[in-house]
């Protein structure tokens, strides 16, 4: 039994697994519910590391496998498979590595800002802001992690500095069957556009929906956009 923190919303089949971004909780997902499901039911989860989550990840190139097989697990102890993938950021590469290890508990993908390897842009505009939080979220990613929140934020920011310096996934994404939406930014400082082209260059089947809202999650900022285009991604899976 997995020991993550998960939570279940009732609906219908099938189910739509929510994968958090970077430093951050499953709560990060709160202000789409309920509509980001369409009535399908749904998991959210800390992964490994994060939140309410055991504090007992490594950060290191091979976190995304780890994750990937650890949803997996959940997956089949909840007989929720195949599921909708939704992520995003981190959580997009992972859904993304999951549809490559675990094709058969992958009925669809939705990566939001994801990223295939570390580009130099990203690597060093990290470097440049450090592993800092300004104060005004202080108290937030205190709600979300705990009192330990500022070491979390470090060995998430230890990662994409260090840990990742040579991990690159494009080509094993070649892999991937399922369908496959991609919501990416023009102007997303944090994943550059090379992200999103990579993973349609590698998978010839999937979409991409290009925002221009200048964030690296812009469904946060066209919600009713992205909510559209979401289901419209998870009806045509269904069908397919």
């Amino acid at each position: 039994m997995t020991d993550l923190h998960v939570e279940e919303a009732e609906g219908r089949e099938p189910f739509v697994v929510l994968l958090h971004h970077g430093a951050n909780s499953l709560r990060s997902w709160d202000p789409f519910l309920p509509e980001i499901a369409g009535g399908r039911r749904v998991i959210a989860y800390d992964r490994r590391g994060f939140g309410r989550s055991p504090r007992n990840g490594v950060f290191d190139a091979g976190l995304f496998d780890r994750d990937t097989d650890e949803l997996a697990e959940l997956l089949r102890e909840r007989d929720a498979a195949p599921a909708h993938l939704v992520g995003f950021s981190d959580g997009a590469t992972v859904a993304l590595v999951a549809a490559v290890r675990h094709p058969e508990l992958v009925l669809s993908v939705t990566a939001i800002g994801n990223h295939i390897r570390l580009d130099h842009a990203t690597h060093e505009l990290l470097l440049a802001g450090g592993p800092e939080v300004p104060s005004e979220r202080h108290a937030e990613y205190r709600e979300r992690h705990g009192a330990d929140w500022e070491q979390v934020v470090r060995s998430w920011y230890d990662l994409w500095t260090q840990g990742l310096v040579d991990w690159d996934i494009e080509e094993s994404l070649k892999a991937i069957r399922a369908p496959v939406l991609v919501v990416h930014d023009r102007n997303d400082a944090l994943s550059p556009r090379e992200h999103a082209v990579g993973v349609l260059r590698s998978v010839p089947h999937a979409r991409l929906s290009w925002y221009d809202t200048g964030r690296h999650g812009p469904h946060q900022v066209e919600r009713e956009r992205f909510d559209r285009e979401l289901e419209e991604h998870l009806r045509a899976s269904e069908t397919a």
